[in-house]
């Protein structure tokens, strides 16, 4: 009777979560938080009691129905512990900087042709030794997994050409290649596998159930804890219910998607940084937007810090620069020319004669010496009430300015729909961009993101450029990519998102999670699952 009552009432507690704009992402101070901070709240104003995990062990949510493959799986739940069993070529940290992994040696002479080493004394869980057929086989596969086939859409072809080296071939040159090169490796020949062997400091034990220490790894005896249990909690509701009774002792959330999950405040909160990056696009067959003086006025007549702090709760991080601010090529001195400001931005309107010519308290443009009303179609998914939100503040920023906007919040297919046809003038948009921040599926006019009938040959040239900078030029290149692109305004940045990791109060320590992997630096943590 105690657990129906229970689950009656977490169904509850989750629909009125659901109702909420962003349950559970609550920031003490300025409303920002670094990458890797402790949030640590009460809704009581109380100190919190210690939380220890009831069962002794630690636990991690996976999909049972679902490849433990990280080359095939369709489950991202099985993605997100695959680093500790499948080790990757390459990192990426938490300011976007590669280092290799599985790879000796690499290099380049042109950012087209790349030769890669790897360490042979490297073991999978079956006692084999790694080789570069491993890796090769490794990529292809990822090639045609829906993770990483926008990242590896540039590779012509690769090959291994002895047990030590093998060799990528690309048909437009990035000197940052190896950043997108963090594809987990499995052995070849094991893509039909469902639980293939890594060379992680895990293996898989035999109910695949669990995962076990890989006494042959380099860091056996530095692992945290010896075994780690999989449980399936398939539903919003049973991961709740799960977390809170500390029968799973990790989570990952996503508080401004649609599928956050609005967890309760007896825990603790860890951000990280992501790629995933909200902005503004413009259709360039707008009769108002086709021209650049308005697009670039619309730089500084988006409040970010409103909508970071306020409706994102301090979920993300504000960006003029279509960059995580994160990044080591992040430039703030630069960025912060291109703030909220509209007084700015009406004063450029106002010298490219876009003003009340007829003071009738709209804004009009002039063709052939003609006032010509602003009437703008501004479109958002309506599946993600934060974009909703920011669109309806947006919005009423521009009608405030004296411009008429209609915004349309739609479905996700008549959001598409919209966005295929060019039946939009503005449309609110989240991409999930590459570590090296690569912009050329929005601004290219082939971009298979390109809604907005892009066609500035120049965006390839500094696109190009800054893909093919050497280290010494590439800061230089990608402030110059910026500059155009911000002074054109195809697009106009707003954010990009943070994403969460909660444990149990006091139960672990030590978190240092990133986009790519969550388990990073795992030998640096600390985990006390006892009873007192």
């Amino acid at each position: 009777m105690v657990n129906k009552l229970k689950k009656q009432y977490l169904s509850l507690l989750l629909a009125f979560i659901m109702l909420l704009p962003l349950a559970g992402c609550t920031l003490p101070g300025s409303g920002e938080t670094e990458e890797g901070d402790i949030l640590e709240g009460s809704s009581a104003g109380e100190p919190l009691p210690e939380r220890k995990a009831a069962d002794n062990v630690m636990t991690l949510n996976y999909n049972r129905e679902s490849s433990l493959n990280p080359l095939s799986t369709d489950s991202e739940l099985n993605l997100e512990f695959a680093p500790l069993v499948f080790e990757t070529l390459f990192e990426v940290d938490e300011n976007f900087v590669c280092s290799p992994k599985l790879v000796e040696s690499y290099s380049s002479e042109d950012g087209k042709c790349w030769y890669f080493y790897v360490d042979t004394s490297v073991k999978f869980h079956d006692g084999t030794t790694l080789t570069a057929k491993d890796a090769a086989y490794s990529i292809q596969r990822a090639m045609n997994h829906k993770y990483y086939r926008l990242r590896l859409s540039n590779i012509l072809g690769i090959s291994a050409i002895d047990e030590e080296l093998f060799v990528i071939n690309l048909i437009t040159p990035n000197t940052q290649f190896p950043s997108l090169l963090n594809i987990p490796v499995i052995k070849s020949g094991a893509i039909g596998d469902d639980a293939p062997a890594g060379t992680g400091p895990y293996k898989f034990g035999e109910d695949l159930k669990s995962l076990v220490v890989f006494r042959e790894h380099p860091d056996a005896d530095e692992l945290p804890i010896d075994v780690i249990y999989l449980k399936d909690f398939s539903t919003a509701e049973e991961t709740i219910m799960a977390f809170e009774d500390a029968e799973l002792d990790l989570v990952v959330n996503d508080p401004t998607g649609i599928s956050n999950l609005g967890f309760g405040n007896a825990n603790q909160t860890r951000y990280f940084n992501t790629t995933s990056m909200h902005y503004l696009s413009f259709n360039m067959n707008s009769s108002f937007l086709k021209y650049t003086a308005p697009r670039y006025a619309l730089n500084f007549a988006v409040d970010r810090s409103y909508i970071v702090s306020e409706l994102m709760e301090g979920c993300a991080v504000e960006s003029t620069l279509p960059a995580n601010p994160a990044s080591y090529l992040y430039n703030t001195e630069y960025a912060e020319n291109y703030l909220y400001d509209l007084e700015k931005c009406l004063r450029i309107l106002e010298n490219a004669d876009v003003k009340d010519h007829d003071d009738d308290g709209k804004l009009e443009y002039l063709v052939t010496g003609i006032p010509i009303e602003i009437d703008l179609t501004f479109i958002v998914n309506n599946d993600s009430i934060v974009k909703v939100q920011a669109a309806r503040r947006i919005t009423e920023t521009l009608k405030n300015m004296g411009i008429t906007v209609k915004l349309r919040e739609l479905s996700w297919d008549d959001y598409i729909t919209a966005l295929e046809d060019g039946d939009f003038d503005i449309y609110y948009g989240e991409v999930k961009l590459t570590a090296d921040f690569d912009l050329s599926s929005l601004l290219l006019e082939e971009g298979s993101l390109n809604y907005c009938n892009i066609k500035d040959p120049s965006y390839e040239k500094f696109i190009s450029d800054y893909l093919c900078a050497s280290e010494e030029d590439r800061q230089k290149c990608a402030d110059l990519m910026w500059h155009y692109v911000l002074e054109t305004a195809p697009i106009v940045t707003i954010c990009f998102e943070k994403q969460e990791v909660l444990t149990h109060r006091g139960c672990v320590s030590g978190l240092k999670p990133t986009q790519y992997n969550i388990f990073n630096k795992f030998t640096e943590w600390t985990i006390n699952l006892g009873e007192d």
